[in-house]
C-alpha cells in the first residue's frame, strides 16, 4: 500500500479496532456476529431476485446516490481535515494520493452495492446503481463545502462553561454544523424537517409504494445525520465536571428527538395511507440514531472518539443482525449494553452537584 493517506487511515482504523474491541471475548463475539451475518445474507438475498424493469428495481437502484452522495462529502472533509492537521498533509495536497485516496474509498462503498444490485436485479440494477453512485459524486462534487473551524478556542467552550444550560448549547453547537446560535438553528432545522416532510408527502401522491414510504423518510434522516454529529473531546470532559450520565444522555438526544416529533407531526397532518408504516419506520429510525449517540456520549470519557465511533457502529450492526434473527435478544442485548455504559459513565463522575 504506497499511498501514504492509505497507510495513514489503515494504521488508524488498527489502532481504533483494538482499544474498542482489546479484549479476545469481543474479538470471538465479533467473528461469530460475521459468521452468522453471512449466512443470513446469502439465504436472503437469494430469496429477493426482482425483475430487472421492475419500478422497485429502479428506484432501489436510484438510491444508490444517497449513500454516494454522503460518504464523498465525508470524505472531503476528511481530506481537508487531513491537509491542515495531520502528519501526512504533503500527502493530502498531492493530486495523484487524493485520487488514489478516493478511488479506493469508493470502491469500499460502491463494491457492496453494486454487488447487492446485481444479486436483487441482475440484468439492468447494476448498471442502474453504478450511474446512480456517480451522480451522487457529482451532485456532492458541485456543492462547496463548509468548514469551519472547529479546533479553535472562539468554537470550543471552556471547562467553566459546561454546566446546565451551556452544556446543551455546546452539544447542540456540534450538532447544527457548529452553529454561532445553535438554538436557532436547531429551530431551523426541527421547522425545516416538517415542513420537507409534508412536502415529500404531498409530492409523491400517486407514485409507486416505495417512493411514497422513502421520500417522505429522507428529510427526517438527513435531520438525524446532521444532529448525529458530536464533540468527543466536550462530552469526554463532561463527568469530570460533574455531568450525569442522564443528563448528558437527554442533551444529545433533545435534537433527535424534537425532529421525531416534527416529522411525526407532518405525517399526521397529511394522513397519507401508509401513516402507520411511516410513523413505525420513522420511530425506530430515530431510536437507532438516538440509542447509538447515547452509546457514544456514554463511551467518549477516557476513549478516542473514531475508536468509539467504530466499536458503536460493529455493536449496532451485530445488533441489527442479532435482531433479524431473535428479536428479543437483541432487545435483552441492548438494554444490558446500555446499562453498562450508564454504569461505566457514572463511575467516572467525581464531582457530585
Amino acid at each position: 500500500m504506497a499511498n501514504r493517506l492509505l497507510r495513514y487511515e489503515w494504521a488508524l482504523f488498527r489502532n481504533s479496532f483494538a482499544d474498542g474491541f482489546a479484549r479476545r471475548r469481543d474479538r470471538l463475539l465479533l467473528l461469530l456476529v460475521a459468521i452468522f451475518a453471512f449466512f443470513w445474507l446469502r439465504d436472503r438475498l437469494g430469496s429477493l431476485a426482482l425483475p430487472a424493469m421492475s419500478p422497485r428495481a429502479f428506484w432501489l437502484a436510484v438510491l444508490a446516490a444517497l449513500p454516494a452522495f454522503a460518504w464523498h462529502r465525508q470524505l472531503m472533509a476528511r481530506l481537508a481535515w487531513l491537509t491542515e492537521h495531520s502528519a501526512v498533509a504533503p500527502a493530502a495536497m498531492e493530486r495523484r494520493s487524493r485520487r488514489a485516496y478516493l478511488h479506493t474509498a469508493h470502491a469500499l462503498v460502491a463494491v457492496p452495492l453494486l454487488a447487492g444490485a446485481i444479486l436483487l436485479y441482475p440484468a439492468a440494477g447494476a448498471a442502474l446503481a453504478l450511474l446512480a453512485y456517480a451522480a451522487g459524486i457529482g451532485i456532492a462534487a458541485c456543492i462547496p463545502m463548509r468548514l469551519a473551524p472547529r479546533d479553535t478556542p472562539a468554537n470550543r467552550p471552556s471547562p467553566a462553561s459546561v454546566g446546565g444550560g451551556a452544556m446543551l448549547r455546546a452539544i447542540l453547537r456540534r450538532q447544527t454544523l457548529d452553529s454561532a446560535r445553535p438554538g436557532r438553528a436547531a429551530l431551523l432545522i426541527v421547522t425545516t424537517g416538517f415542513a420537507l416532510t409534508a412536502a415529500a408527502i404531498w409530492l409523491c401522491r400517486g407514485q409507486p409504494d416505495a417512493v411514497r414510504l422513502a421520500a417522505p423518510l429522507l428529510p427526517p434522516f438527513l435531520a438525524l445525520l446532521i444532529a448525529s454529529r458530536l464533540d468527543a473531546a466536550l462530552i469526554g470532559f463532561l463527568p469530570y465536571a460533574g455531568r450525569g450520565a442522564l443528563a448528558v444522555g437527554l442533551a444529545v438526544s433533545a435534537l433527535p428527538a424534537a425532529g421525531l416529533a416534527a416529522a411525526s407531526a407532518a405525517i399526521l397532518v397529511m394522513r397519507p395511507p401508509e401513516t402507520l408504516a411511516l410513523l413505525a419506520i420513522l420511530l425506530l429510525l430515530h431510536l437507532v440514531f438516538i440509542v447509538a449517540g447515547l452509546g457514544r456520549a456514554w463511551l467518549y470519557p477516557g476513549r478516542y472518539g473514531r475508536s468509539v465511533d467504530l466499536q458503536v457502529q460493529i455493536e449496532f450492526a451485530g445488533l441489527a443482525l442479532i435482531g433479524l434473527m431473535l428479536p428479543p435478544l437483541a432487545l435483552a442485548a441492548l438494554v444490558w449494553r446500555l446499562w453498562w455504559l450508564h454504569r461505566r459513565y457514572s463511575r467516572l463522575v467525581w464531582i457530585q452537584l
